[in-house]
């Protein structure tokens, strides 16, 4: 419970210097414990939130599952491509396959070139949602970060605010995070 308290105090300070526009332009990672980070990304030239996703795909033993709304960007997926090489096992969990981001430029790109790469290696698996995947989601068997961030190169071009919570090391958030992703797994269609 003191977990939770410290970070709803996290978040809602953050709220409030953003709010009264004190902080609105400053990056900012709260250690709330050494496995437990809240990820304010308020665009800079650096993104913690992209590093932090990097340390987790480089980390990654055994899987990596990842949901977005937009189709992998090439920076991110040339990560998850040498994973998946090591024999990391990859899901990505994306929009419908008719959703305006697979097709709208640059983001057509970025979609033709994971389909391209997803016949070279077996161990990456590709489904869409029925709908718009709205869930912004990548973990593995040891870290997971969830929250608003789409976690693409492109969105950061753009200057989008997000935040993400950052958690390492908890079986039990792990597996309640498995179980969220094999709800949108199931109902989707296969790549």
């Amino acid at each position: 419970f003191e977990e939770n308290k410290k970070l709803v105090e996290a978040i809602y300070t953050q709220f409030m210097l953003d709010y009264l526009n004190k902080e609105q332009w400053r990056n900012r990672i709260y250690s709330i414990e050494d496995n437990l980070k809240y990820i304010i990304e308020n665009n800079g030239n650096r993104s913690n939130v992209l590093e932090k996703a990097s340390s987790i795909i480089n980390n990654a033993e055994k899987f990596i599952r990842f949901t977005t709304q937009y189709p992998v960007d090439p920076l991110l997926l040339q990560k998850l491509l040498k994973k998946a090489k090591l024999g990391v096992r990859i899901e990505i969990l994306t929009s419908h396959e008719k959703d305006e981001f697979n097709y709208r430029k640059p983001f057509n790109f970025f979609n033709a070139n994971l389909n391209n790469k997803l016949y070279a290696y077996h161990n990456i698996k590709r489904r869409y949602f029925p709908g718009k995947v709205h869930a912004k989601l990548l973990y593995s068997e040891k870290e997971s970060l969830v929250g608003s961030d789409n976690i693409s190169i492109m969105l950061k071009l753009m200057q989008t605010k997000e935040d993400m919570l950052y958690v390492a090391n908890n079986n039990f958030y792990t597996s309640q995070l498995s179980e969220f992703f094999e709800l949108g797994w199931c109902k989707s269609n296969k790549d």
